[in-house]
C-alpha cells in the first residue's frame, strides 16, 4: 500500500486525559521540528486539537463493535505510515499490548521507529518482559523517562539503542502557542487538588475512601487557618475512568464550611498550564498534574502511588517533605507542610525549567534517521 503519512503517533489519545493531551502536543511538535514531519496521523478515539494549526480526526471507534477492532484500526494506520512514534506514557505492561506496538512497527514503511519519553513496567508476567525486549530491539531509538525504566531496558535488551532522557511534557513550553504569564506569588490564590481513582479501578474503594477522609481532614485544617479556597481539578474527564467522582467524594467529605470549586477537564494542555499557574500550590496524585504544575512554576505536593511518581520527584529534585505516600497520607504532616509553605514559601525543586526542557529535548537528540 502507498504510504500516505510520514509519521504515525501512537498512544492512548482522545480519552480526555490531560497528561496524554500534553504528550501528544509535545510529540507532534518534536516530530515536526526535528524530523520535519508534515503528514501526521494519530491513533485517537476522538477528534483532538493539538494547537491552533494542528487538529486530528478520530481514527479509532469510540467503542469496539467487534473484538480486536481497535487493533485492526491501529494496523491500518501503521501500514500507511513511514514511521511510528510512541510518544510518552507508561504503556508497557502486558504482552498483548506490547505485541500490538511491535506489529505496528513491522508493517509500517521503514525501520526508523521511536519510543520517546516512555516508562516501562511493572510487567504483568515474564511473557510481557520478553515482548518488551523484542520491542526495544525493534526500535531505532528508545528514550526512557526515568532511571528505573532505563535500568529495566538495559537489562532486558542490552543491545538496544536506549538512553535515559526525560518526560516529553516540558516541550509544551517550546510550542509557539505557549504564552504563559506566571503570576507572582502574591497574585496566586487557592489550593488545587488533582486526584485519580486508582483504587476504585483496581477494586479497592475502601483504600480510596480512607485517603479521601485524610485529605479532607488536612484540607479543612489548612483552609481554617489560611482561608484558601480548594479547587478540585479534573485532569481526566473520561466518564468512567476520570476524576470527577473521586473529587465529588472529597468535596462531600470537606463539607459546606470549606469553599470548593470544581475545575472541569480542558482538552487544551496550554490552557491547563495557565490554569495551574494561578494557584498557590497543587496537591497532585496524577503524575502529569505534578509535571504540568512544575512547568507552570507552581509548588507541588506529590501524592505518590506508583514508581513513576517517585521517579519524577527524584529527577527534578523535589524536597522530601513535599512527597507523600498516597496509600498512607499523614493528615497532620500534610497540614504542617501546607501551612508552612503557604506562609513562608515551598522549597523549590533543584532542577529548573530550562534544564527540564533541555532534558526533554534529548529524546530527539540521536541520529535515528
Amino acid at each position: 500500500m502507498m504510504t500516505r503519512f510520514d509519521t504515525c503517533i501512537a498512544g492512548y489519545y482522545g480519552m480526555k486525559n490531560s497528561g496524554d493531551d500534553a504528550l501528544l502536543a509535545a510529540t507532534a511538535w518534536g516530530a515536526q521540528t526535528y524530523l520535519h514531519a508534515r503528514q501526521l496521523t494519530v491513533t485517537t478515539q476522538a477528534d483532538v486539537r493539538v494547537n491552533q494549526k494542528l487538529t486530528f480526526a478520530a481514527t479509532l471507534a469510540t467503542a469496539q463493535r467487534f473484538r480486536a477492532q481497535h487493533r485492526l484500526q491501529r494496523y491500518a494506520q501503521a501500514i500507511q505510515a513511514q514511521r511510528v512514534i510512541f510518544g510518552g506514557g507508561s504503556v508497557f505492561h502486558n504482552e498483548q499490548d506490547i505485541n500490538v506496538k511491535r506489529h505496528m512497527m513491522m508493517i509500517a514503511g521503514n525501520n526508523n521507529h521511536l519510543a520517546l519519553g516512555v516508562g516501562l513496567g511493572p510487567f504483568a508476567n515474564v511473557a510481557a518482559e520478553k515482548a518488551c525486549a523484542k520491542f526495544l530491539n525493534s526500535c531505532s531509538f528508545v528514550g526512557l523517562r526515568d532511571q528505573q525504566s532505563y535500568q529495566m531496558a538495559t537489562a532486558l535488551a542490552p543491545a538496544a539503542n536506549v538512553k535515559l532522557t526525560f518526560d516529553l511534557a516540558p516541550l509544551l513550553l517550546c510550542n509557539a502557542d505557549a504564552s504563559i504569564a506566571m503570576p507572582q506569588r502574591q497574585h496566586r490564590a487557592g489550593i488545587a487538588v488533582c486526584l485519580c481513582p486508582k483504587e476504585r479501578l483496581s477494586g479497592n474503594p475502601q483504600a480510596e475512601q480512607r485517603r479521601i477522609e485524610r485529605l479532607a481532614q488536612a484540607l479543612t485544617a489548612v483552609h481554617n487557618l489560611s482561608g484558601e479556597t480548594i479547587y478540585l481539578v479534573n485532569l481526566n474527564g473520561h466518564p468512567s475512568l476520570g476524576d470527577r467522582q473521586v473529587h465529588l467524594q472529597l468535596q462531600q467529605c470537606l463539607g459546606p464550611q470549606v469553599p470548593v470549586q470544581m475545575v472541569e477537564y480542558n482538552a487544551d494542555p496550554q490552557q491547563v498550564l495557565r490554569s495551574l499557574a494561578a494557584f498557590k500550590v497543587v496537591i497532585s496524585m496524577r503524575l502529569h498534574g505534578s509535571i504540568l504544575a512544575y512547568l507552570a512554576e507552581t509548588p507541588v505536593v506529590s501524592l505518590n502511588y506508583h514508581s513513576k511518581c517517585e521517579g519524577w520527584c527524584d529527577q527534578v529534585g523535589m524536597a522530601p517533605e513535599l512527597r507523600f505516600n498516597a496509600t498512607d497520607v499523614d493528615p497532620a504532616q500534610l497540614t504542617k507542610v501546607m501551612l508552612q509553605g503557604l506562609e513562608h514559601g515551598f522549597t523549590q525543586s533543584q532542577l529548573c525549567r530550562a534544564e527540564a526542557i533541555a532534558a526533554a529535548k534529548q529524546n530527539w537528540s540521536c541520529n535515528y534517521g
